[in-house]
């Protein structure tokens, strides 16, 4: 089966010739007024103001920059006007709750567990990487930087100490 493929979907619906209904309607607006001014005004004041609405009619209607219309640049900029343009950042904290039954559920646990399944969560501890054997700090000044951990899991680790003062 062979669909057919809509393409050139972000062009415009032409209604008049090449012109779209925003670029006619921009058009005949600046002709309605055109009008208007050469009923009410002399010749030179009417062509005079009509050259100016005109001319910005066919700005609107026909000019792009960069490849965008010159009226959705002017939308764009109005909104950039008319919008703030101070933003503050707030720092907001997340409320953390600790739970302590789950502590007392993961100790309780750890000693319904039986030997084997100890040993076998040791294993998977060894071969995963998780328990390795730290090496020993040296100097007596190295072993009061150093200290031993041991998480909620059970599984005990040399931690780096570091004393905030």
């Amino acid at each position: 089966m062979n669909f057919q493929v809509p393409q050139f979907i972000s062009e415009k619906a032409h209604i008049i010739g090449p012109l779209t209904f925003a670029q006619l309607g921009y058009l005949m607006g600046a002709g309605f007024i055109a009008f208007l001014f050469f009923s009410f005004f002399t010749p030179f004041v009417a062509g005079s103001f009509s050259a100016v609405f005109v001319g910005v009619a066919l700005a609107l209607a026909l000019g792009k920059f960069n490849g965008v219309s010159i009226a959705s640049i002017l939308v764009g900029a109005v909104g950039y006007l008319w919008k703030p343009r101070v933003y503050t950042w707030q720092r907001t904290f997340a409320t953390q709750t600790f739970d302590a039954s789950s502590v007392d559920k993961i100790e309780a646990m750890r000693r319904k567990m039986g030997v084997e399944e100890k040993l076998k969560a040791i294993a998977l501890s060894v071969t995963t990487g998780k328990i390795f054997a730290p090496k020993a700090p040296e100097v007596a000044a190295d072993a009061q930087r150093f200290q031993m951990v041991s998480y909620l899991t059970g599984e005990k680790k040399l931690a780096k100490r570091i004393d905030y003062r």
